[in-house]
């Protein structure tokens, strides 16, 4: 009886393959998005886009899997502003932020992944142009989420993922308060180096 349980117990972990399997590497990307904010009536055509470089460690277990990331992200913000007088301006805002996104979800097939988790922004510098009498605060510390699809081919990863705030980006644009999210489509490729 004791050696049926054992045996039982042995074949049922080599039948599912209970082994977690690490994977870590490089990571670079782009991101593109675009916002609308009908409350800030002075802005049109909102556009974010940016690029990215760092690394990615994962977790796979089963059909399941942990991905966290380290990135250092490029960002910038387009709009055109429209004055008192009439006349239009054009606003270009750069922002380099370090991100901490943790993705967790299913694997399919050994080669697809769909997952979702938080991501958490610090930023680490700004700049802006085209702004004369007013001012865009941005916060230094966000939170976010991101939805994932990914799939892996040999040694090369590529995620797809579309990234929404849960923080507060801009502390006030002209002096309006608002919740400023960047709504955003990423695209990565990462390397696997073990």
């Amino acid at each position: 009886m004791k050696f049926n349980l054992i045996f039982g117990c042995v074949f049922f972990l080599f039948l599912f393959e209970v082994k977690a399997q690490l994977n870590f590497g490089p990571k670079v990307g782009i991101n593109t998005g675009i916002e609308s904010y009908e409350q800030l009536t002075e802005f049109k055509d909102f556009s974010w886009s940016g690029s990215h470089v760092g690394v990615f460690g994962r977790v796979d277990f089963l059909f399941l899997y942990v991905q966290p990331e380290l990135l250092y992200s490029m960002n910038q913000f387009q709009s055109s502003l429209i004055n008192d007088d009439g006349t239009t301006s054009f606003i270009d805002y750069k922002t380099n932020r370090v991100d901490f996104p943790i993705m967790a979800g299913f694997r399919f097939f050994k080669f697809l992944r769909v997952g979702a988790g938080p991501i958490f922004s610090v930023v680490t510098s700004d700049s802006s142009t085209g702004m004369t009498n007013n001012s865009i605060g941005f916060s230094n510390a966000t939170a976010g989420f991101q939805v994932n699809g990914g799939f892996d081919i040999w040694k090369l990863i590529i995620d797809l993922k579309y990234e929404s705030g849960a923080g507060e980006l801009a502390d006030k644009i002209l002096g309006v308060e608002s919740d400023f999210r960047p709504n955003q489509f990423i695209v990565s490729i990462g390397i696997k180096l073990f």
